[in-house]
């Protein structure tokens, strides 16, 4: 009974000592360069969770950008349309060319009144619809990560980095850092 407590709080001090699994991912990050792997000593002194990145934290940033982005596009097409109405009335012998270009800026203005299939808002649209499905979707997760090194460059000194990684939203890979 006595050796079955022992393991038993051997086991217990075992798991409770286990590291955090962002220290694997963020060795392998920060000591790899393309396919090269290099040892760097790295350890993690300590990770500060600095909370989640929603889709409605996201969309509170990309929809006001994208109406603007929008609604600057909508307003340079209806003033190419009045300059090319005007020029229609002053060079009537090429209004042909000036009624196959209004009929273009139509066609763009109703996109652009849409779902802007087929321009360069086209990506944000689409992002911004799906985070609309979804307002609590967690996009990223944030931390601040002090770590040491010996760093080769400097005869193995023993440096400590900072810095602030963007994690995806399970934790399982490095999406961005932040140089702190």
């Amino acid at each position: 009974m006595k050796n079955f407590v022992f393991i038993l709080v051997g086991l217990v001090l075992f798991i409770s000592c286990s590291s955090d699994p962002r220290e694997q991912i963020i060795s392998d990050y920060e000591q790899t360069t393309g396919d090269t792997k290099t040892d760097l000593s790295l350890r993690v002194i300590r990770i500060i969770n600095l909370g989640s990145v929603t889709a409605n934290d996201s969309l509170s940033i990309l929809e006001p950008e994208f109406i603007r982005k929008r609604d600057e596009k909508i307003e340079s097409i209806k003033e190419s349309i009045i300059q090319d109405m005007k020029d229609k009335k002053e060079f009537p012998s090429i209004a042909y060319i000036y009624d196959t270009t209004i009929n273009i800026s139509n066609r763009f203005l109703k996109l652009y009144s849409t779902n802007c299939k087929g321009t360069f808002l086209e990506d944000q649209y689409n992002r911004i619809q799906e985070f609309k499905k979804d307002t609590s979707k967690i996009i990223y997760n944030k931390a601040k990560v002090t770590y040491s090194i010996k760093n080769p460059m400097m005869n193995y000194a023993k440096q400590e980095i900072t810095k602030i990684y963007m994690f995806s939203s399970n934790n399982d890979s490095i999406i961005g850092v932040i140089q702190k």
